[in-house]
């Protein structure tokens, strides 16, 4: 089922020429990235854990 629907995802940016920023856990990227490999788009996999710091660096700069 995953399968699909990142096929229906990746079908809606198949025309893109950038690269897609991806993050999330190591299989779910994975799929991602095969998928797009398939379809000649390019993955820029990002550190899966950034989106956490981000969030921890706001809610510092938010306190101060």
């Amino acid at each position: 089922l995953s399968g699909l629907l990142i096929g229906h995802e990746l079908r809606q940016v198949q025309e893109t020429t950038e690269p897609i920023n991806l993050i999330g856990s190591t299989q779910l990227v994975t799929a991602y990235a095969t998928a797009m490999s398939t379809l000649g788009l390019r993955a820029h996999v990002l550190d899966p854990h950034s989106v956490a710091r981000g969030l921890y660096l706001l809610s510092r700069k938010d306190a101060a």
